[in-house]
């Protein structure tokens, strides 16, 4: 099989982390892979979605970012150097036509990226910092190891958040005081001169060759004793000077085990006053998810509705009742119980999440697990 790894003329993906919508356009894609448009009748796929042309020839990530004052979508891309030892983020926003009109580009030391945020003038950008092993070259060449083999993450190198400026000034870096691994972003905004950020923090993380617990060579599956080595992500505050970058306070909100967050979706780079989220409720390990939670960023108030410890939830939708930061809506989310063999949509009213669904309906039997959500109106 790896010869044929090896003689592959193209690289291969499979789109399967997350599904899009804008204009006019639905897409499905995963990290560091083109996107992939699907017939929003029939989802048949249509091919790749380059958006005009903009993305031809990149490999996006699956996380976008929407500017409601704007009307605008964010994409962004990173590109690894191994011998430079550099990642290459690239950013792009497209009008309510899909026609870009923003593009920005930023270097820096080696670091990976999933998800990423917005304020009204930055992308917010988290770094968890990687080294690269060159030795492993030749065996990614030759078919025999998965690029994952070819870095690790760098537990001597501090995390941080960067601040890349939308309006073309200088990007400044907010140093976290200790190696952190972030793959999800929650709310961040700009309030008085300071950046208000909650991202799901990671305290240590191991290959990501193992992520989850599947073994990319044995296809093997073992997700408790990797939750159990990786400690868990948690919520937490990070409020920083967004002139200087100095780090004013990083507070962590609660001991669950918390990721997957949503929130307003027409609320990003703005307050925020609720996240919902995928959290891990067992008696040993974290993953995989198998309760929701809420968070109250204003009251700091936490509600958690646990499934069973035989059911995988899917990132819950927050489907707000209007622009209002009030926390009305509905929160939505696909469960497999796998002791019943059955796929559930279930709906929690927002305002009263603690009290478990409001309405359940069968969709199947095992569907596979629903990473990244989304939700269009028509």
């Amino acid at each position: 099989d790896h010869l044929l790894n090896a003689a592959s003329p193209s690289t291969r993906s499979v789109a399967q982390l997350a599904v899009r919508s804008w204009a006019g356009r639905l897409f499905a894609g995963t990290d560091n892979a083109p996107w992939y448009g699907l017939d929003a009748t029939t989802l048949e796929t249509l091919g790749v979605e380059d958006m005009g042309g903009a993305l031809a020839g990149q490999n996006p990530l699956a996380h976008t970012r929407r500017d409601a004052a704007r009307n605008r979508l964010i994409a962004a891309a990173a590109a690894f150097d191994a011998f430079g030892d550099t990642t290459t983020t690239t950013f792009w926003e497209f009008d309510e036509h899909g026609n870009q009109v923003k593009k920005v580009e930023d270097v820096d030391r080696s670091f990976v990226v999933h998800d990423y945020a917005i304020t009204d003038e930055h992308y917010v950008l988290p770094v968890s910092p990687i080294a690269f092993d060159l030795d492993n070259i030749p065996d990614f060449a030759l078919g025999r190891a998965p690029a994952t083999d070819l870095f690790a993450f760098d537990a001597t190198q501090h995390g941080a958040l960067k601040l890349v400026s939308r309006t073309g000034g200088p990007t400044i870096r907010v140093d976290l005081g200790a190696f952190a691994c972030v793959f999800h972003m929650g709310p961040c905004w700009l309030e008085d001169g300071k950046l208000i950020a909650h991202v799901l923090l990671f305290e240590r993380y191991g290959s990501l060759g193992n992520a989850m617990g599947f073994d990319v060579r044995s296809q093997a599956f073992d997700p408790i004793p990797w939750s159990r080595g990786n400690g868990g992500p948690t919520l937490r505050r990070i409020v920083a000077d967004a002139a200087t970058g100095e780090l004013l306070e990083m507070t962590r909100l609660s001991d669950l085990k918390l990721d997957m967050p949503t929130f307003h979706p027409l609320r990003d780079g703005l307050p925020n006053r609720a996240v919902f989220g995928t959290a891990g409720v067992r008696p040993d390990g974290w993953f995989p998810f198998n309760a929701l939670a809420k968070y109250d960023l204003v009251t700091n108030k936490e509600e958690v509705w646990h499934a069973n410890d035989d059911s995988v939830v899917s990132e819950p939708y927050y489907v707000p009742r209007s622009d209002a930061d009030d926390g009305e809506g509905w929160v939505l989310s696909l469960v497999t119980d796998t002791a019943r063999d059955a796929t559930e949509l279930l709906v929690f009213d927002a305002a009263r999440f603690g009290d478990g669904p409001v309405w359940t309906a069968t969709v199947g039997g095992l569907w596979p697990w629903n990473v990244h959500t989304t939700f269009v109106p028509e």
